[in-house]
Parts: C-alpha cells; sequence; structure tokens
C-alpha cells in the first residue's frame, strides 16, 4: 500500500505511516490541499517540460516535425502531478519529520526524470521544438549581461545565421567533419569525446558571439558612444533591403515572410534587434581600434621578446614582405559561346572595356582605394574577390596566382595607389596596389593588437559576467538542405 501523505511503501494492514507517522484515515491539512491544488494547476507547465527535457531511455526521441500523441501527453502530465506532489510533499517533511527513506526516494525519482539537471549547454539533449512553438517564444529572456538581454527570438537569429554562415564557408569539408545536412543538427555528434552534437556547437558559438557584441555595446554605452548617421543608416537600409525582398517573394507580411524564409520563431523586432547591436559593437570597436595598435618601437620589442617562435613559424626577418593588391576582373565575351579561346577582336574588346573603367576611375572626384573597391564590387567578374572590393590580401613571392599577375605587384618600383590592366589567360585585370609591408612586422603587430584586444574586452566580460537560463532556450527547424 502507497501512504496517500508522503507516497512511502507500507504494509497493507498498516493504520499509521511508519515514515510520516500519520494516520490514514486522517483529513488533509490545508497545506497539504494546497499542495494538491498547486500540483493540477502546474501539471500542464510541467508536462510541457518533460515532453522537452525527458532523456531518450524514458522515451522514444520525436522527430522535429512530428507532433507528439495526446495519450502520451496525457500519461506525461499524471507522471508529472505525481512528481510535484513529491516535491511539495518532501517540502513539508523537511520542516517537520522527513526522513532519509523519503529523500531517497524522491532523489531516485527526480534522477530518472532528469529535472534537475546543471544549468549548462547539456541541459537539453536536443533544442529542437515545433516553429509555432518557438514563435510563441520568441519573447522570453534566455541570457542576460549587464542591462543587455537575449531574447530567444533574437537567439533565433544569431543561431541560424551562424549555421547559415559556416555551410557557406565550410561546404566542401562538410563530410569529413560527419555533418550531413539533409538531417537534424541535434541528431549528429560533432565531438565524439563529449558527445556534443552540431546543434549545441552552433548553439555555444551563436551565445558566445552575443556575449562578445553585448560586452561591447556596455563598454560603449560607459564610453558614451553612440551611432552615427551614417551608421543608423546602414541599419535602416537592411530593413528597407527586407521590405524588398518580401515583395520580390510576393510577400505583403514582412514578419510572415521572415519567419517563413529566414529565422523560424524570430521576428522583425528581434532581427533588427540583432542587427543593431551588432553594429554598435562594430563601430565602437572600430573606434577604439586605433588605441590598440603598436608603436614601432613596441614592435621591435615585441619580435625580440618572441623571435623564435615567430622564426619557427616562418615570419622571421629574412621572411620577406606581405603585398595587398585589389583588381577587377573583366571576362572576353565570345561570340560562339566558347569560354577557351578567344577572338582578337574579342581580346581587344574585353581591353576597351577594362580601360573604360579605369578611365572612369581616374576622372572620378574621388581615386582613393574605397572609391576603387566599389567599383570591383560593381564590375568584377571574379566572385572570389568583388564582394570584399577585389581584395587580395598577404600575398607573397610564393601566391599561386598567374605570373602575369604576380609581377605586377612584385614590380620593385610599384608604389601605393599604383593603377594599371593586366591580362591573363582569364581576361583583362585592372589593379591596384595597396600596400607591402615585412612579413615579420605584420604578424608581430597583429599579435600585439590582438593581445590588447582580447584584454580590453576580456575585462568587460569580467565586469558583466553572461547568465543564460538553458531551459528556456527553444529552436525552431530550418530545412538546410532545400
Amino acid at each position: 500500500m502507497i501512504c496517500k501523505f508522503c507516497f512511502a511503501e507500507i504494509e497493507e494492514e498498516a493504520s499509521v505511516c511508519p515514515v510520516c507517522g500519520k494516520e490514514l484515515t486522517q483529513e488533509q491539512t490545508p497545506a497539504e490541499e494546497i499542495a494538491e491544488e498547486s500540483a493540477e494547476v502546474s501539471a500542464e507547465e510541467i508536462a510541457e517540460t518533460a515532453e522537452e527535457e525527458i532523456l531518450p531511455t524514458a522515451k522514444p526521441k520525436k522527430k522535429p516535425k512530428k507532433k507528439m500523441p495526446v495519450a502520451v501527453k496525457v500519461v506525461l502530465a499524471s507522471l508529472c502531478v505525481i512528481v510535484l506532489a513529491l516535491l511539495l510533499t518532501y517540502a513539508i517533511l523537511v520542516s517537520t519529520e522527513g526522513t532519509e527513506a523519503t529523500m531517497a526516494r524522491l532523489d531516485k525519482i527526480t534522477h530518472s526524470l532528469k529535472f534537475w539537471r546543471e544549468n549548462d549547454l547539456n541541459y537539453k539533449l536536443s533544442y529542437t521544438v515545433e516553429n509555432n512553438k518557438a514563435e510563441n517564444k520568441a519573447n522570453e529572456i534566455v541570457a542576460t549581461l549587464g542591462d543587455q538581454t537575449l531574447t530567444n527570438g533574437e537567439l533565433q537569429a544569431a543561431y541560424w545565421l551562424g549555421v547559415i554562415d559556416f555551410l557557406n564557408n565550410y561546404n566542401s569539408y562538410l563530410s569529413m567533419m560527419g555533418l550531413d545536412v539533409s538531417k537534424p543538427l541535434d541528431e549528429q555528434v560533432y565531438d565524439p569525446e563529449t558527445g556534443m552534437t552540431f546543434q549545441q556547437m552552433f548553439l555555444e558559438g551563436a551565445l558566445n558571439n552575443w556575449r562578445r557584441y553585448a560586452t561591447l555595446v556596455q563598454l560603449s554605452q560607459e564610453a558614451g558612444f553612440t551611432l552615427n548617421e551614417v551608421q543608423e543608416a546602414y541599419l535602416t537600409g537592411i530593413r528597407t533591403e527586407l521590405e524588398e525582398m518580401a515583395k520580390e517573394n510576393n510577400y505583403t507580411d514582412l514578419e510572415k515572410f521572415i519567419d517563413e524564409k529566414f529565422f523560424p520563431g524570430s521576428s522583425l523586432e528581434a532581427y533588427m534587434q540583432y542587427n543593431r547591436r551588432n553594429q554598435i559593437a562594430f563601430c565602437y570597436y572600430d573606434s577604439v581600434y586605433q588605441s590598440f595598435i603598436p608603436t614601432q618601437e613596441e614592435i621591435e620589442a615585441y619580435y625580440e621578446a618572441n623571435k623564435a617562435t615567430l622564426e619557427e613559424n616562418g615570419y622571421g626577418k629574412d621572411a620577406g614582405n606581405y603585398y595587398d593588391v585589389r583588381h577587377i576582373l573583366i571576362y572576353p565575351e565570345s561570340a560562339t559561346g566558347s569560354t577557351t579561346q578567344y577572338t582578337d577582336a574579342e581580346w581587344e574588346a574585353c581591353r576597351e572595356k577594362a580601360q573604360k573603367i579605369l578611365d572612369e576611375y581616374l576622372a572620378g572626384e574621388t581615386v582613393d582605394e574605397q572609391a576603387f573597391a566599389t567599383l570591383a564590387a560593381k564590375h568584377s567578374a571574379d566572385t572570389g574577390s568583388s564582394s570584399n572590393g577585389g581584395l587580395y590580401a598577404q600575398l607573397t613571392t610564393k601566391t599561386n596566382f598567374v605570373t602575369s599577375f604576380k609581377d605586377w605587384y612584385l614590380d620593385e618600383n610599384r608604389k601605393m595607389g599604383d593603377t594599371g590592366l593586366v591580362k591573363s589567360e582569364y581576361g583583362y585585370h585592372i589593379m591596384y596596389f595597396s600596400g607591402t609591408y615585412p612579413i615579420w612586422q605584420y604578424q608581430s603587430q597583429d599579435a600585439l593588437v590582438m593581445e590588447r584586444s582580447n584584454s580590453f574586452i576580456a575585462a568587460g566580460e569580467e565586469k558583466w559576467p553572461m547568465s543564460v537560463n538553458y531551459k528556456k532556450i527553444v529552436l525552431g527547424q530550418m530545412d538546410l538542405a532545400g
């Protein structure tokens, strides 16, 4: 028989519970009635927690896009009423006459359900929920840092942007890493040693990035930094671009467009907050970046102090120079559609087109690197560099580029700001020389800037630690293979 007051196992004929000492015919006290009422009120909430968090050994893992059968939810709800009643009873017993037997029984139940877990990345084996549920929880705060708050909606944007960026940059290595985009990320292991899934890896990255941005925003507030008109206009442009994209995709509701085409469970407000925080962080960091740049004397001192390591990595004073170059690639147009053989007339037409773009640049009101970068983004056929203003940085004598291209930037008489045309097997390159500098000097300066930058941000992170409530985090679903 089970005691109706403490749920301890007792003899069938017992009239008094040997554990809690209560008569089995005794009426419940007001406190116990409240406990029952609380259990009933909280049943739905705890059932939801159990549905999201119970281990696979307790129930089969549900597929991301399938709903749990109602019967299973009812069973879970009933089970959770019992658990809550046990916990409330335990609180009463502790204040009066709790026993080791009761505590052990409660510990066993809570351990099997895994309600009590560390508040860390492993709190949930899967953070995936149906998209409508993610949308309902979009405004819930899941992390704080200083007076900065992170909602589920903003986290969706940060998380999925991180996933998409990773897939775009490492697409050719995905199979080597064991990632299959046709399968849910929470079902694929990223780190076999720890059991971390790809979903947990991306979530950790999104939270760490948010911590860095939020710290920079806190530092910017402390310094009294605000965005200027140009920087605010950038944010306005993002919204305008979203509106245009929505219209192109036949959406009249911008919120629906974001939810269905961008980030499930996010919103326009959350996405714009994500962009605003990042914009403030980037612009503030840029405003203080100059303070991290060391003097020539400091660079020399760093090199001497770390000479052995730098030389071991090929960054000694005999390593040569780095060269930065921008270019605009113009392809010849083939009347036959062939891209392997061009006529003399086609080559000449290509040269004339390249020369015209160069002449327009040289005749412009502003003749500088930024103006050239703008033209590269507009005209260059080289998709590998056009989005970056045609820039190829840190080229060396060993860089595997076509000979004519290398010969141009390696010319010992080359000066910063030089321009010209270079013909290669690919077409005509409109060249811009961005500069050259010793490899040892660049690596020493870069290491010093990194040290100072990291120390600056680390001090902020120590001052304003991030607090995350992993229990409240939910992630919607996106078809990465489509």
